[in-house]
């Protein structure tokens, strides 16, 4: 809107903010990973939680939850859970011990980016290759360009710079 058309300034404007409906994106990034990946009998699903914010799990359980009712015909085995702020040699040793997931949901892109990086390092190419991990806030997108990232929440879209 041209203020000046109005004759008015910043300051006789009053501005409102609205946050993303975080819980529809988490639902639509949940049946996103079921078009991209479902049909399969089976999936194995980990996750990643944000663990100094308790308050964002909820990012990776709703899209697991959606994935769920967009693919009821999939069994979901959760082989196992990660904090992004464990070490990354606990990461390394979950990849290495427990059954390898097809899908990992992540709280936010640079865990799931981090993902990556732990993989290539512990596992061979072609598990590291079957690998494919969620994110949220558009933070890498060289990981959705090389299509290891299957979905990202892209929250300032509607911020300009």
């Amino acid at each position: 809107m041209d203020l000046a058309q109005f004759n008015l300034t910043e300051d006789d404007v009053l501005h409102f903010c609205f946050r993303l409906d975080e819980a529809s994106a988490a639902q639509r990034a949940g049946k996103e990973v079921c078009r991209l990946k479902g049909g399969r009998q089976q999936t194995k699903v980990a996750k990643i939680y944000w663990g100094i914010r308790p308050d964002l799990h909820f990012r990776v359980d709703m899209a697991l939850e959606a994935f769920a009712q967009a693919c009821p015909d999939t069994e979901i085995v959760e082989p196992w859970a990660v904090d992004w702020d464990d070490p990354e040699e606990i990461w390394k040793n979950t990849l290495l011990v427990n059954p390898l997931p097809g899908i990992v949901f992540s709280c936010f892109d640079l865990a799931a980016e981090k993902l990556l990086d732990v993989a290539k390092t512990a596992l061979p190419a072609d598990e590291c290759y079957r690998l494919s991990t969620t994110g949220w806030d558009n933070l890498v997108p060289h990981c959705l360009q090389e299509r290891k990232m299957l979905t990202t929440v892209d929250q300032l879209v509607f911020h300009p710079h």
